[in-house]
């Protein structure tokens, strides 16, 4: 059984941030676990890490829960460092804990106890499908599923543009710890972070075929996200839909719209670098 999904861009580790973890950890009798990790930079280079401590079945190791905390660590200079500490909660009959470090793409930098690699299982699922559209009677019925950007706006007739992207889950994925959205993209408007919606769609569309006539209308809101300035990754908690969906057809489809006249945009699965997860 897949224990956990996050829908993310895997990349290299940044191997320049030197990292100094210690550990505690403490087993389920009447009793939290606890970890506490230092992480130092030499390089002027940043690059977070999340402190994460996962509870996992004695019978199966199987993951039942997972708490995680994100180190902010410092820009350059020697020695610089950030510690965090991270508690597990209640505790959980059946289960041990395990504490481990990932770095800001996801990817394990520190794991105390090595065979945690494959007790979890975190899944990169490309789009299947995205797109933007155009309103205006020049642009509401040009198909723009090739463009590598995915546009987002407000305003009057011509400039108001909508995004729409779709996932299936492989066979596999049998269920869902967490699943995240990753896009890379932005205003590119200092201090413009507007915010963002993102909707539950139909998913009988394809994206060399979808306009601004033809689209699928938005249906329940999932959640409402803010957007860079400058043009960076951010990551969006979708697990409820995610979820809701294993058990159905299995295809993950997801309109955005916003109330903000500034443009809004990501990287399309046709950009060269960068694509969403």
């Amino acid at each position: 059984m897949i224990t956990a999904l996050c829908i993310i861009l895997l990349s290299g580790l940044l191997h320049r941030i030197r990292h100094e973890a210690t550990v505690f950890e403490l087993n389920n009798e009447g009793s939290t676990a606890k970890a506490k990790a230092t992480v130092l930079n030499n390089f002027h280079t940043l690059a977070n890490m999340n402190l994460c401590i996962a509870a996992l079945s004695k019978a199966t190791n199987q993951l039942k829960d997972i708490s995680v905390v994100q180190i902010q660590v410092p820009v350059g200079g020697e020695n610089s460092a950030s510690t965090e500490s991270v508690n597990a909660g209640d505790s959980i009959a059946d289960c041990y804990y395990k504490a481990f470090l990932w770095n800001d793409n996801m990817l394990p930098v520190a794991l105390p106890i090595e065979k945690f690699a494959t007790d979890v299982n975190r899944v990169a699922i490309n789009p299947t499908d995205d797109v933007f559209t155009r309103n205006g009677t020049s642009y509401q019925n040009t198909n723009y599923g090739a463009n590598e950007l995915l546009g987002l706006k407000h305003g009057n007739a011509g400039y108001k543009r909508y995004v729409y992207i779709k996932f299936t889950l492989p066979e596999e994925i049998a269920s869902v710890q967490r699943a995240t959205l990753r896009l890379y993209g932005g205003t590119g408007i200092v201090n413009s972070k507007p915010s963002f919606n993102i909707y539950q769609i139909a998913n009988d569309w394809n994206e060399d075929a979808v306009t601004w006539s033809n689209a699928p209308g938005m249906g329940n809101k999932i959640v409402t996200a803010t957007s860079p300035d400058v043009k960076a990754y951010i990551e969006i908690d979708i697990t409820d839909y995610v979820i809701s969906q294993v058990e159905t057809d299995r295809i993950i489809a997801m309109g955005m719209d916003t109330g903000s006249s500034d443009y809004i945009g990501f990287n399309s699965k046709e950009a060269l670098e960068n694509r969403p997860k």
